[in-house]
């Protein structure tokens, strides 16, 4: 069934309500320049020098060290760590934060969203077993094997999974 044609005068309707008219509705009133000024904001802290992350009480929120770059093959550590890959970028995502913006994580968001965090964690240790098994058996490391793991799961959710995966085969 088509509906049916808008009455003739509808144009002169709309702008008689946009004027106040039978509606009862009113323009905006345009803001004065004293609503549009904001006062500057102060700068946030920053993460003391070699932290990757500091917690400050003021804010009750987690500051982060953006410095750092994204991800990259480093000599092997003490630990044997050869990938490191930053914490920000993977907090910031996991506690729907945008990461572009750099804004302080709330200690809130991270309680409630403990559970994935925790996640990470876990699955980190499991993929670096993992590794561990692998290197010591002297097997190789295959795309679609890694591709399976649920940290590297967790890495294509926060955008670095292909950069990890390229380190990760090349070693």
């Amino acid at each position: 069934m088509p509906l049916p044609p808008p009455p003739a005068n509808l144009f002169a309707q709309i702008q008689s309500r946009g004027e106040g008219g039978p509606s009862g509705l009113k323009p905006r009133p345009k803001p004065t320049p004293s609503q549009n000024e904001s006062a500057p904001k102060p700068p946030l802290p920053s993460v003391p020098a070699g932290e990757v992350f500091h917690y400050e009480e003021s804010l009750n929120s987690f500051l982060f060290n953006f410095d750092q770059s994204v991800t990259r093959a480093t000599p092997p550590s003490a630990d044997g760590t050869v990938i490191s890959i930053p914490l920000a970028q993977l907090v910031y995502r996991m506690t729907d934060y945008t990461y572009a913006k750099k804004e302080p994580v709330e200690l809130e968001r991270c309680l409630l969203k403990l559970g994935v965090l925790r996640c990470l964690e876990r699955e980190c240790e499991i993929l670096n077993g993992w590794f561990k098994s692998r290197v010591k058996s002297k097997t190789s490391v295959e795309e679609e094997e890694l591709g399976q793991t649920r940290f590297m799961e967790l890495l294509s959710g926060c955008g670095v999974y292909q950069k990890v995966s390229e380190l990760i085969l090349e070693e």
